[in-house]
């Protein structure tokens, strides 16, 4: 499955070679390994988050989206299969300037791919869960412009603009 999951997105993105984040670059022992796996439970406390910023991590020091450098991108797959809408456990997604947001419901399957510097957070599963862990899978990539000239960007002119939200 990862390999599987792996080829789609170098096929969906060829204009990028794709790695995934050293441990190295953002701190051993942090939690903030290239593959983690979230599992939320009801009365779970989660905080507000980055997953990284390149401006603060060693031998990269720059602004992420900078073009021809390396752009810190996220992928989280929502794994649970069957998980009802009054259950919770969305993610949350902030904008720091407009104090505005949205938020992503699981599915399983479903998949994120977001700017590893957004602020989000998920939410802890209700009381209807059962207890039930909402599950998901999250890797920490790194895609390497092919062409130094392109600004990176995850959005594909084939899907439209995208939707901006408050300042970004």
């Amino acid at each position: 499955a990862i390999v599987e999951v792996q080829t789609r997105l170098q096929q969906l993105y060829p204009e990028y070679t794709i790695a995934h984040v050293d441990e190295s670059a953002v701190g051993v022992g942090v939690g903030a390994g290239p593959h983690v796996v979230n599992a939320a439970v009801c009365g779970g406390d989660y905080r507000w988050h980055i997953d990284a910023d390149p401006r603060m991590l060693n031998g990269f020091g720059y602004p992420n989206r900078e073009p021809g450098k390396p752009y810190f991108v996220t992928m989280l797959i929502y794994i649970n299969e069957g998980w009802p809408t009054g259950w919770d456990a969305e993610t949350f997604f902030l904008d720091m300037e407009s104090d505005t947001g949205f938020f992503v419901r699981p599915a399983q399957f479903r998949t994120i791919l977001m700017d590893q510097d957004i602020t989000h957070r998920m939410s802890a599963p209700s009381k209807l869960a059962n207890g039930k862990p909402r599950y998901s899978l999250v890797w920490k990539l790194l895609f390497v412009p092919k062409d130094a000239t392109i600004s990176p960007s995850i959005a594909k002119t084939a899907w439209g603009p995208p939707v901006r939200l408050g300042a970004s």
